[in-house]
Formats: structure tokens, sequence, C-alpha cells
């Protein structure tokens, strides 16, 4: 059974971090060129900010993020824009991580 934080989100059973150190996706977008797109506003990322690792290291999974991921309803918009930016966007995007969306590109159709 994986422990939950104070949002009801599985934290891995590790102490709460310090949401304040993480940026949010939006941060992120507006860091890419300010290219925000409209779908951008109804990301459940926005809703939850910096109280999750959006960014994980290399170390973490980054399964909060992925778990809020997967019950947004922007989550294949999400998906779509991170697979169309270069392979070097880090983060937890359309419930996926840097590794797994190269994955996907190399994956044949």
């Amino acid at each position: 059974m994986a422990l939950l934080d104070r949002d009801g989100i599985p934290n891995g059973g590790r102490p709460w971090e310090d949401p304040a150190e993480y940026l949010t996706a939006g941060e992120v977008v507006e860091l890419l060129a300010g290219a925000e797109e409209p779908w951008m506003a109804d990301g459940l990322c926005r809703e939850y900010g910096r109280r999750v690792n959006w960014f994980p290291e290399r170390y973490q999974t980054g399964a909060e993020a992925k778990a809020i991921c997967h019950r947004c309803l922007v989550q294949e918009q999400c998906l779509s824009f991170a697979l169309a930016q270069p392979a070097s966007l880090h983060g937890i995007w359309g419930g996926t991580s840097q590794r797994e969306r190269r994955e996907l590109r190399v994956r044949p159709k």
C-alpha cells in the first residue's frame, strides 16, 4: 500500500519535501518562450502547482505527478505537446518522464 501525502497523492514513503523548490509546468512553459497552448489552462498541474515535483531528478520516479496526469482531462494534448518538443524537455508531461518519451519516439508505430 502506497503512503499518501496530504493531497492523497502517493509519495513513495518519503517525508514531505519543500514544494517551494519545484517549478510548475506553467513556469516551464513560460521558459519555453512563452508558447502557452490553450489546453494548458485545463491541466490539473495548474491546481497542484508547486505542491508536486513535476521535474524529478534522475533517481526519483515522478509518481506523484504521474498520478495526477493520469486523472487529467488534457493528458493526451500534454503528451502530444511534449513529444513535439526537443528530446531534452525535462519533467513529467502527459504522464510520462523524459526517458519514457524517448522510448515512445523510437517505438515502431
